[in-house]
């Protein structure tokens, strides 16, 4: 996940998070995070400069506009998660992200209305903590493939289940947190056909 204004009082915690680190240790993180992924180490690199690129895209157009949206690429798929202070800046996020090379599919979730203040952040943080810490609770998961976003009590789901069983429990694990008014399922099944992006034959 990467969240393209974000207060430095929450930074060190959600560091705790898959996906959170600083971009300047993205290369470390990636190499010791996928060796437990489903995801292999071409795709999450690739994912990762597509993150990359749509936070300077989506900073070069306007900051302020996106202060309270986060993304988050998994396998060249973009998901958009937060809020936005109008329609026309939500279609904008869209357009960007569906300009950047390798995106496959872009998801926009994002709300229209004010951004969200310190004390909801802290909230929805404790909230993504306490899911992450179930699913590392639970020995036959594999945490590692999925990455939690929680935004106004909503959390969304994203990442690869080994299969339905697997994915069935984590959704159960998240609307079963305190403090969780919707659960958005984003996962997709390691076997699902055409999941991974094609191989670049140039």
């Amino acid at each position: 996940m990467r969240q393209f204004i974000f207060p430095a009082l929450f930074l060190s915690s959600l560091m705790l998070l898959p996906g959170c680190a600083p971009l300047i240790a993205a290369g470390v993180a990636t190499g010791v995070y996928t060796a437990t992924q489903e995801r292999d180490m071409g795709d999450a690199v690739k994912d990762s400069w597509i993150e990359t690129q749509l936070e300077a895209e989506i900073f070069d157009a306007d900051p302020g506009l996106y202060s309270g949206l986060s993304a988050n690429v998994i396998e060249g798929r973009v998901y958009l998660m937060g809020t936005v202070p109008s329609a026309e800046a939500r279609r904008d996020a869209t357009r960007i992200a569906y300009g950047i090379d390798g995106v496959r599919e872009v998801h926009n979730d994002a709300e229209v209305m004010d951004g969200r203040g310190l004390g909801t952040m802290a909230d929805d943080a404790w909230t993504a903590s306490e899911i992450r810490l179930d699913l590392i609770g639970e020995g036959d998961i594999s945490d590692q493939n999925y990455s939690i976003e929680v935004i106004r009590g909503t959390v969304y789901i994203m990442g690869i289940a080994r299969d339905e069983t697997e994915r069935d429990r984590v959704l159960a694990i998240a609307r079963d947190t305190g403090g969780v008014v919707r659960v958005v399922d984003y996962t997709v099944l390691k076997d699902m056909p055409g999941r991974r992006p094609p191989e670049d034959d140039s």
